[in-house]
């Protein structure tokens, strides 16, 4: 149990309810980007994004500006984007190539490994200034799987792997669609800014209680596809809902594109198109295994804490504040794949997430929604018990659930309480 500053996670966790608290207080967040960002794996940025030496992008990890960057080895680095003489950051840009970082402030210059290049006027350092010592500082801990870069602010606590544990079977699908094995993170980023809590959007991303009531639109444009998703997402239906453990969660699609349909690796591209993306992929898994993942398609992943995949798009959540956060969607292209593959997937990008889809702006609306109602100080807890009674185990203790349960909720927040109190 955990008492901090009058903070007690057992009450505020429950498996069957939660305290509206954990979406309001900044003693909360405080503890949360101590105990959650700063102590276990963040998911960094893909290999792709930073393809050649000198190439980089910056990110925000909890509240640390960092940056990720190739060296001249094309070795991978993530650096805290900091100066170590004043404190400024030394990189201002989302990306680009550089041969090295300099700081605005007084000129000291970095290598894009990190290492000090030069203090300006060093001589006024004294003799025993060694550049050695005044590089920027980097993450304690950097591992990556399959192209996927996670990052820890910890020297210590458990591999990249174990935190990962039966999530990673999602990471090898999603990058297994492209024919060489390899997705390209390079199509740019959709950045979506909204005044709620960070953790509204893990909950979402495996939520298949309200897509038939909030996303209306996207349903009537799949009937008049020929997609019955309506009843794909019924107590009945195809779509299943799992906790995989550590707080990673899964909103499986698999059954239902097997029978036709929500998502579609070709994205409905053109029948030759199709045909050769299919060929490419039987070329490097064989033809039953091609078959079979391409049938699989896409589903919706939640990867503690910060990383989602989306259908076809990689998703990272920014908290700022207890009622402020960032959302950045990439499109995943599949390197290999015919272009009008490829191009599909970014139509889909836009029509789905970006600024006038019919799929973010509705889910951004309800956040905001929800965080104005968190004012309110009655019912004070919020229920995550729906379908607790039919959960099923399988055998690898994995907990399934139908569309329409909290199965994922449940799990996503037990590791919340278990890393909160711990």
């Amino acid at each position: 149990m955990t008492m901090e500053a009058g903070i007690d996670y057992d009450r505020l966790v429950v498996d069957g309810s939660l305290s509206q608290r954990l979406f309001t207080e900044p003693a909360i967040l405080e503890q949360e980007l101590d105990r959650i960002w700063y102590r276990g794996w963040l998911y960094v940025g893909h290999e792709s994004e930073i393809p050649e030496p000198g190439d980089y992008v910056t990110r925000v990890l909890g509240m640390q500006p960092v940056v990720m960057s190739r060296d001249p080895e094309r070795q991978i680095h993530v650096l805290l984007n900091r100066c170590p003489h004043r404190g400024n950051t030394v990189c201002q840009f989302d990306s680009g190539n550089s041969s090295a970082f300099r700081c605005a402030y007084h000129g000291w210059t970095f290598g894009s490994n990190g290492e000090l290049i030069g203090a300006t006027y060093a001589t006024a350092y004294g003799p025993d200034f060694d550049k050695a010592d005044f590089g920027m500082a980097r993450m304690p801990r950097v591992d990556s799987y399959r192209g996927f870069v996670f990052g820890s602010f910890s020297e210590s606590g458990q591999s990249l792997s174990d935190h990962l544990g039966r999530a990673k079977d999602y990471i090898d699908r999603f990058s297994d669609l492209s024919p060489s094995g390899s997705i390209v993170v390079n199509a740019g980023v959709v950045k979506t800014r909204y005044d709620a809590n960070w953790k509204l959007v893990l909950d979402n991303a495996v939520d298949g209680y309200h897509p038939l009531f909030l996303h209306r639109a996207v349903m009537k444009s799949l009937r008049a596809a020929g997609s019955d998703a309506a009843a794909a997402y019924a107590d009945d239906g195809t779509v299943t809902m799992a906790d995989l453990g550590s707080g990673h969660a899964i909103l499986d699609f698999r059954a239902q594109n097997r029978a036709g349909g929500l998502t579609d690796a070709s994205k409905g591209a053109a029948l030759q198109a199709r045909e050769e993306y299919i060929a490419a992929l039987t070329g490097r898994l064989g033809a039953e295994a091609a078959r079979e993942l391409v049938l699989d398609g896409l589903s919706n992943v939640v990867i503690f804490p910060n990383l989602m995949f989306v259908y076809q798009d990689i998703r990272v959540v920014q908290p700022i504040s207890p009622t402020r956060s960032i959302v950045y969607n990439w499109p995943a292209l599949l390197e290999g794949a015919p272009a009008a593959i490829n191009l599909a997937r970014l139509k889909q990008q836009n029509a789905s997430y970006g600024p006038a889809g019919m799929i973010t702006p509705d889910d951004m609306e309800i956040f905001e929604r929800s965080q104005r109602a968190f004012a309110t100080t009655k019912p004070e807890r919020l229920l995550l018990i729906r379908g607790a009674w039919r959960d099923a185990r399988q055998p690898d203790g994995t907990l399934v659930g139908r569309a329409t349960d909290e199965t994922a909720h449940r799990g996503i927040w037990r590791h919340y309480r278990e890393v909160m109190t711990s």
